[in-house]
């Protein structure tokens, strides 16, 4: 196994990273992390899954075979991953109650 936070022994795995910082990003600034990632989505649709890969020397897009879903939103799922969580709360402290008012007897 590789060590955490090693890029340089991760070869492969990082070398996407290496490619679109030295060709998206290079010389760029952004006013926030949401133009970024709008940029990003543009650049990997239009630039990077065209692109002939090196190793594999057929186009990204192809090889991927399936369309671009496009720019997501994270921020939209918050909602549902708090309802989640608070229901999630909820059973526990409910299991907590129901094993002190009737508790499970192992064995006897």
């Amino acid at each position: 196994p590789t060590k955490p936070y090693m890029p340089r022994h991760k070869g492969k795995v990082e070398s996407g990273v290496k490619y679109v910082q030295a060709n998206a990003l290079k010389g760029r600034k952004f006013p926030n992390n949401e133009a970024q990632n709008r940029f990003l989505a543009d650049w990997e649709t239009g630039v990077a899954d065209t692109r002939i890969h090196g190793t594999t020397k057929r186009q990204v897009a192809k090889l991927r075979g399936r369309p671009n879903p496009g720019y997501v939103d994270v921020a939209k799922a918050l909602p549902v991953t708090y309802l989640v969580a608070i229901a999630l709360i909820g059973m526990t402290v409910l299991l907590m109650y129901a094993d002190v008012v009737n508790p499970v007897k192992l064995g006897g």
